[in-house]
C-alpha cells in the first residue's frame, strides 16, 4: 500500500497540507522553564536522590544559567499567572528560582552570574506589578519564602551585590545588572517611603559599594555606569521614613565630594545636542548632558524594564512621561543632565564642603590657573566648572519652562532652589559677588570700612547672572496652566538675597552690570497681575505679591545705594509712576479679598504702599503740568521725575527678603519624588527600546570567566 505524501501540487508548486504542519522547535531555555513551572524539572524529580539528586540539579542550573535569557517569555509566565497562584502552588517554585539565582551571585563563571541577576530583575518587577491584598507581606514570603527567612534572604541578595560592584575583576556589564536589581527594588513604588523592600537597602548600607563605582579608575566604564549608579544613590537619599544612612554620610565632613563631583560633570560636560523632535516651535534648543554608553550597551537583550503603554503609565508603579513628551523632548541626554540636577541638589543642601571654602575659594582665584596643588584646589577647579554648566543648564531650563510641561516647571523649581542655597551662604554669596560671569577670576573688591564710600562694580558678576535670571522669570506670564505662583516665588526670593548681601558689603551696581530697569518692571508688572480678585485668590499668590511688593518698596528705599549711577534712580521713579495703577489695585485687593480673613497670612490688614505713596505724591504736580491725567507713560513719568528732582523726597529704608535659611519641607520632597519619578520613567523607556546588544560585551564576559 502507497504512503500517502505530506505534500499536494497547486499550480505546480508544493506546499505542506496544515493537518500535517509541524510545529517548530522550542527554544531551550523556554522548553526547560516550562518543564520548571510544570513541576517536572530535575529541581522535582531528582530531589529525593541524594547525592546523585543533587549533582544533577547542580548540573541542570549550571546549564541553565549558561542560556540566553528570554525576558519575554519570563515575564509572561509571571504576568499571566493570578495572584492566587502566585500565592498557592507556584511559590515554592519561585522561591527556589529566588534562592538559587541569589546563591549563583557568587559563581565564578560571569555569563551565569550576569544571567542569575537579569533573571532576577525580570522576576522582581513582574512581581511587583501584582495587586496583592496585603502587598508587603506577599512579595516578602513570595520572595525570600517567609517573613522569618526575608532578613537573612535580602542580606545575602544586597550583600552580593554589593561586592560584585566593589570587584575590579567583575565586567563592567554585570556591575551594571547589578543596579538594575537595586533600582528594580527601589522604584516598586512609586515613593520610595512606602516601598517595604527599600527598606532592606538601608539595613544593609551599600553607600561604599556605589562609591567605588563612582571610582571606577577607566572613566570608559565609569560612563556606562554613572546614570544607573547616581539613580540608585538619588532614590536612596530621598528616604524619610526612618535616619537615612546616606543622606548622614553626604552630610558628615568626610563625604566623597571629588567622585560626586567628577560624575556630575560628566553627566552635565559633555557635546552640546540640537534637537528640533517634539518642539512647538520651529526653533531648535540645545539639550545638555552626560554619555548614553549604558543603553548602547545594554539593549533588549537586558530588557529589565517593560516599555510603557499608551497612556504614558508603566507597570512598575513609576508614572510615565506622559504630557511632558509632547513639548520637551526627553532622551537618554535629559535623564543624564536631569540627574545631575538632582545629585547638585543633595550636595549644596547636605555637603558641608559645598558651603565652605574647600569648594567656593576665597583668595585670589582663576578657573585658568594650572591643576591645583591641594586637593581643595582640585574641588574648587572641578567644581567651578560643573557650576558654569549648571548656570547654563538652568537658563536654559528657565527660559523654556512655559513650553515644557509639568516636568520641565519641576526642573526650574529645583535649579532656582540650588541657587538659593547657594546665596543664602555667606561664602559662596561671597564668591558669587566676587567672581567676573566672563572669566570666573576673582576680583579684590574693598570693603566699604575701607574707603569709607560705596563701591561701584565694574564687571558683570555671577550674583548678577542670578538676579537677572530670577527677572527672565518674573518676567513670564502666568497664562499657562502648569506656571503656578510657587516658580515665580522660588525665583523672586533670589532678588532680595542677593541685593542685600551687595548692599552690606556697600557694593553698587551699574546697568551694564546688572539689568536695572528689567529687574523692576518684571517686579511691577507681577505685582499687577497678581492684583485682580481672580488672581489673588489662588493659592501663592498673596504670598508672592507680598514678597514682590516688598522687594520693590525696598529698591525704592535703597536705589542710591544700590545703583551705580544716579540715572538708574530716575527710571526707578519714572517706572514706579507708570505702574502706580496697577500697584494700589493690588493693595486694595489684598485689603478686600476675603483671603485675609482666614488667618493665614500676614496680609490680613493689605499690603501698604509706603515708598510707591510718596513718589507719587512728590511727582504729581509735575506729572500734571506736562497734561497728562491719569496714569503716565514711562517716558512722560521720567521727564516729571527729572524736572522736579529728588530735592526733599523722602524715602524708608526697607529689608525684604526671607526670614530664615532654606529648609527643605514637604513640597519640596514631593518636587524631587515627582522628578525623579519622571527620570527613572523616561530612563526605563528608553532602555526597553534601545537596540539589542551585539555580541562584544557576551565575549567580553566570557573573557573574564575563562581567566
Amino acid at each position: 500500500m502507497q504512503t500517502p505524501s505530506p505534500y499536494s501540487s497547486r499550480n505546480g508548486l508544493a506546499y505542506r497540507s496544515a493537518e500535517n504542519y509541524k510545529a517548530p522547535l522550542k527554544e531551550k531555555f523556554v522548553s526547560l522553564y516550562e518543564d520548571i513551572f510544570a513541576g517536572r524539572s530535575p529541581i522535582h524529580t531528582a530531589r529525593d536522590q541524594g547525592i546523585q539528586g543533587r549533582a544533577i540539579i547542580t548540573r541542570f542550573w549550571d546549564e541553565l544559567l549558561l542560556l540566553k535569557v528570554n525576558e519575554t517569555f519570563l515575564a509572561q509566565v509571571i504576568a499571566k499567572a493570578s495572584e492566587d497562584q502566585l500565592r498557592g502552588n507556584l511559590k515554592p517554585i519561585i522561591n527556589e528560582l529566588f534562592a538559587t539565582y541569589s546563591a549563583y551571585l557568587s559563581d565564578g563563571n560571569f555569563i551565569r552570574v550576569a544571567h542569575a541577576l537579569e533573571t532576577l530583575t525580570i522576576l522582581l518587577r513582574e512581581i511587583f506589578k501584582k495587586r496583592f491584598t496585603e502587598q508587603g507581606y506577599s512579595i516578602i514570603t513570595l520572595v525570600a519564602g517567609s517573613v522569618e527567612q526575608s532578613d537573612s534572604f535580602f542580606r545575602r541578595l544586597v550583600t552580593s551585590i554589593s561586592s560584585l560592584l566593589t570587584r575590579d575583576d567583575v565586567p563592567v556589564l554585570v556591575k551594571s545588572l547589578g543596579l538594575r536589581v537595586y533600582l528594580t527594588i527601589l522604584i516598586a513604588t512609586d515613593n520610595v517611603n512606602t516601598n517595604t523592600i527599600a527598606s532592606y537597602l538601608f539595613v544593609n548600607n551599600i553607600f561604599d559599594s556605589l562609591l567605588a563605582v563612582f571610582n571606577i579608575k577607566l572613566s570608559a566604564d565609569r560612563k556606562k555606569l554613572e546614570l544607573d549608579v547616581t539613580l540608585v544613590l538619588i532614590l536612596l537619599l530621598l528616604w524619610r521614613e526612618s535616619a537615612n544612612p546616606y543622606a548622614e554620610r553626604l552630610a558628615s565632613t568626610a563625604a566623597p565630594v571629588i567622585p560626586l563631583l567628577h560624575t556630575v560633570s560628566s553627566l552635565l560636560l559633555t557635546p552640546a545636542r540640537t534637537s528640533t523632535e517634539n518642539e512647538t516651535s520651529n526653533s531648535s534648543y540645545t539639550v545638555w548632558s552626560g554619555a548614553d554608553g549604558v543603553f548602547s550597551l545594554i539593549g533588549n537583550l537586558l530588557g529589565l524594564w517593560p516599555s510603557t503603554d499608551s497612556s504614558g503609565q508603566g507597570g512598575t508603579g513609576v508614572a510615565g512621561t506622559g504630557s511632558a513628551k509632547g513639548t520637551e523632548v526627553l532622551d537618554v541626554k535629559w535623564c543624564n543632565n536631569t540627574a545631575a540636577i538632582v545629585l547638585i541638589y543633595f550636595l549644596c543642601y547636605l555637603n558641608p564642603a559645598m558651603k565652605s571654602t574647600q569648594i567656593w575659594p576665597s583668595s585670589d582665584f582663576s578657573p585658568v590657573q594650572g591643576a591645583g596643588t591641594t586637593s581643595g584646589q582640585t574641588a574648587a577647579l572641578l567644581w567651578i566648572d560643573v557650576f558654569k554648566s549648571f548656570l547654563t543648564l538652568s537658563k536654559d531650563v528657565l527660559s523654556r519652562m512655559s513650553t515644557t510641561g509639568v516636568v520641565g516647571v519641576m526642573r526650574g523649581k529645583l535649579c532656582l532652589t540650588i541657587l538659593r542655597c547657594m546665596v543664602e551662604n555667606h561664602v559662596s554669596a561671597d564668591f558669587l559677588s566676587r567672581a567676573d560671569a566672563d572669566s570666573f577670576s576673582l576680583n579684590q573688591m574693598p570693603a566699604i570700612g575701607v574707603v569709607g564710600i560705596p563701591c561701584v562694580l565694574q564687571f558683570r558678576s555671577l550674583s548678577c547672572v542670578i538676579v537677572d535670571l530670577a527677572t527672565s522669570v518674573l518676567q513670564m506670564k502666568p497664562d499657562v496652566p502648569h506656571m503656578d505662583s510657587d516658580v515665580f516665588h522660588r525665583a523672586a526670593l533670589l532678588i532680595p538675597i542677593v541685593l542685600n548681601h551687595l548692599r552690606s558689603r556697600g557694593w553698587q551696581l551699574l546697568s551694564t552690570s546688572i539689568n536695572w530697569l528689567g529687574l523692576w518692571q518684571a517686579l511691577a508688572g507681577t505685582c499687577t497681575w497678581c492684583a485682580t480678585e481672580t488672581m489673588f485668590q489662588k493659592p501663592g499668590v498673596p504670598e508672592l505679591a507680598e514678597l514682590t511688593l516688598g522687594i520693590l518698596e525696598s529698591c525704592i528705599g535703597n536705589s542710591q545705594e544700590l545703583c551705580g549711577a544716579p540715572d538708574e534712580t530716575d527710571r526707578l521713579h519714572a517706572m514706579v509712576l507708570a505702574n502706580s495703577t496697577g500697584l494700589e489695585q493690588l493693595a486694595q485687593t489684598a485689603s478686600t479679598s476675603r483671603y485675609g480673613d482666614t488667618g493665614k497670612s500676614a496680609l490680613r490688614d493689605g499690603l501698604r504702599l509706603v515708598n510707591v505713596a510718596a513718589i507719587k505724591f512728590h511727582y504729581e504736580v509735575q506729572v500734571a503740568a506736562l497734561g497728562v491725567r491719569g496714569q503716565p507713560t514711562f517716558e512722560q513719568a521720567l521727564l516729571g521725575v527729572k524736572k522736579k528732582g529728588l530735592a526733599n523726597l523722602k524715602l524708608k529704608h526697607l529689608h525684604a527678603g526671607p526670614g530664615h535659611s532654606y529648609t527643605e519641607g514637604t513640597v519640596e520632597h514631593r518636587i524631587l519624588i515627582n522628578l525623579v519619578r519622571y527620570l527613572v520613567a523616561e530612563h526605563r523607556q528608553h532602555l526597553s527600546s534601545s537596540e539589542q546588544m551585539n555580541g562584544g560585551g557576551w565575549r567580553h564576559i566570557r573573557r573574564h570567566s575563562m581567566g
